[in-house]
């Protein structure tokens, strides 16, 4: 368990996060403009067929890519959107749901899901992947920067937890990630405010430290694999308390 006393910065979020903007990509609005969409929904299609027949992920978007030639930028969101079919229905028979929880434990993959509903309050663009999660095409790689959006993620992130009646919920958070302790002193302040039982867990990589959990939320398949359920957490509070986020339903 965590408190604010200690966490080094008070108040969580300084001037210069107000200046950062978790928003849409330049290319996005012509990317993934409307008219985009059924052919984006096509080659997903004609990726998971690949995948299922033994395809390597990378072969299989070069080749639907190229079929429809897709930009780079489209690309990617093919390698987010697209899963094997055995493994979309392995995912969708272990995935739970907040009403399934309730009285249970959660780990929560904490850049995962912040990132979603930061970009899901900021405009930028999420994609319904085949497999069921919300992915996006932020890519942190060990760099993160807290933005305008990401105080107002994070009420939306702790009002969905108290909801949800956990035994027990904790909040992984990849400390060699940049700003990993301001993010974790601006949770910790709000989580003390609202006198919720919520833990902190720095930990040097989340994928690892969520694999065998009992139940974990997050996008990212190898932390779902990696346990025997999985709540889709992300996407329950995007559709229940962000719909006018910008959503593009590439899966099945």
């Amino acid at each position: 368990m965590t408190s604010a006393a200690g966490c080094g910065i008070a108040g969580g979020v300084s001037e210069d996060a107000t200046e950062h903007r978790r928003t849409a990509h330049p290319e996005d609005a012509e990317t993934f403009a409307p008219d985009a969409v059924p052919t984006l929904r096509r080659a997903v299609e004609e990726v998971c067929w690949l995948l299922g027949r033994g395809y390597p992920l990378s072969l299989a978007v070069r080749a639907a890519g190229d079929h429809h030639q897709l930009p780079l930028r489209a690309r990617l969101a093919l390698t987010r959107a697209s899963a094997a079919p055995q493994d979309v229905r392995d995912r969708a028979a272990r995935c739970v749901t907040s009403e399934d929880l309730r009285g249970a434990t959660l780990d929560v993959d904490l850049f995962n899901a912040l990132i979603t509903l930061e970009l899901a309050l900021g405009g930028g663009v999420l994609f319904a992947c085949a497999d069921g999660p919300l992915r996006d095409l932020a890519g942190m790689r060990g760099s993160y920067r807290l933005a305008r959006e990401t105080a107002p993620a994070v009420e939306l992130l702790l009002d969905h937890v108290a909801q949800m009646s956990l035994s027990r919920c904790a909040f992984c958070i990849d400390a060699p990630v940049s700003n990993s302790g301001r993010l974790r002193a601006l949770l910790a302040e709000r989580i003390a405010a609202r006198g919720m039982d919520v833990s902190l867990e720095m930990v040097p990589d989340a994928d690892a430290a969520l694999r065998g959990r009992a139940v974990v939320a997050s996008a990212d398949a190898v932390v779902i694999d990696g346990s025997p359920r999985w709540c889709n957490l992300a996407r329950e509070i995007v559709h229940a308390r962000a719909p006018g986020a910008w959503v593009l339903p590439l899966g099945g």
